[in-house]
């Protein structure tokens, strides 16, 4: 940790190339296309012109909401390298998935590796394209990968079990104890051409219990919606907090799927065309009982070398009335939130391994 030039890393650009965009890049082309797909960095890109706030007034900068109060640098070795991470905080380690490594990873909140597995195939301990890690109940640690999951017994990251998911595009997991998860992504569509995008799935039984949370993205941009399936949930105690990728709105329900609460965001209706829209990509609960809603441009990222380019990331935070506590454009990528600090990529780097650690000013 570095904390001796934290007052040196604030800047208002976003940087970096998010898991969270290149996974949903990958799950649009696998749901057009039902096969695997990797993320390409080498296409034209233009810059995308949306703004997705339905006002400016309350536009912040970074540094009226932020205060950046330390750096890290994720340990790397010849065998651990960080490419596009996908991350979750426990209460003491993040976990990472990482795709573009085929690997997963425990880290301390220093940065420091404890333990790292994985490899490309198909075989017990190998992944595809390792989408997202998450603590279970008893202490271990749930990999979803595409078309299966892959639970370690604890940080040691040994003796994988290997479960076949359902037909079911699931690119997160949450475990609900008892044997059950909660899955989050889009399912086939059904007679209706309703597509759900929750799923509670019992691995014991190999069955899924139930489905719920249709696509609530608005009619006209139905298209949109099928090439983009993205769908972030989180849990609270006994509530479920969702939102899809085009949805003005996140959505509170029970356990079996019951709507309790709608909360709408200080978002533009958005029309199109496709390059112009943005998309929700991660929600956070945090501690003080607000919510982070991470934002990027549906348009492709902007190049700023030969090697790197930059996505397009804003930030709001809303409190569970919807009334805006802090609206931010074109901010880092946001990586994961720790308690109260919020863990972005360090703008002043391209290499994906270095962070900053950031603490909201007023959070009251």
């Amino acid at each position: 940790m570095d904390r001796g030039t934290s007052q040196e890393l604030f800047v208002t650009t976003g940087a970096g190339r998010s898991a969270a965009s290149c996974r949903n890049t990958l799950l649009s082309v696998l749901v057009a296309a039902g096969g695997q797909a990797a993320c390409s960095e080498n296409a034209s890109r233009r810059l995308p012109p949306s703004f997705p706030f339905a006002h400016d007034a309350g536009v912040s900068e970074f540094s009226d909401v932020f205060e950046v109060v330390d750096s890290l640098v994720l340990e790397e070795s010849d065998t651990t390298l960080v490419g596009l991470p996908s991350v979750s905080f426990d209460g003491e380690h993040f976990l990472m998935a990482d795709m573009n490594a085929y690997q997963v990873r425990v880290y301390t909140t220093a940065g420091a590796v404890v333990s790292s597995t994985g490899s490309r195939g198909s075989g017990p301990g190998q992944f595809s394209s390792p989408l997202s890690a998450r603590r279970t109940d008893d202490g271990g640690i749930l990999v979803t990968d595409i078309g299966r999951s892959t639970y370690y017994g604890s940080d040691a990251l040994r003796d994988p079990k290997v479960t076949r998911l359902p037909p079911v595009l699931a690119f997160d997991q949450n475990d609900l104890g008892f044997g059950q998860t909660l899955l989050v992504g889009p399912s086939t569509a059904t007679s209706t051409g309703e597509r759900q995008m929750l799923h509670i799935w019992n691995a014991d039984s190999a069955k899924t219990v139930a489905s719920f949370f249709p696509d609530p993205t608005p009619e006209h941009l139905a298209d949109a919606a099928h090439m983009f399936a993205l769908v972030d949930a989180e849990i609270a105690r006994d509530t479920i907090w969702a939102a899809t990728a085009l949805s003005d709105s996140v959505y509170a329900m029970n356990m079996d799927g019951t709507r309790i609460k709608t909360i709408p965001l200080p978002l533009l209706y958005q029309t199109g065309p496709m390059e112009d829209l943005w998309r929700i990509v991660d929600l956070f609960l945090l501690d003080n009982g607000d919510i982070a809603v991470h934002l990027s441009s549906l348009a492709e990222p902007r190049v700023i070398s030969m090697e790197s380019m930059q996505d397009i990331y804003h930030l709001a935070i809303v409190n569970r009335h919807g009334e805006a506590r802090a609206l931010l454009r074109d901010t880092p990528l946001l990586h994961v939130v720790a308690d109260d600090l919020f863990y972005f990529q360090n703008p002043n780097h391209l290499e994906p391994n270095r962070w900053i650690a950031a603490r909201r000013r007023h959070s009251s």
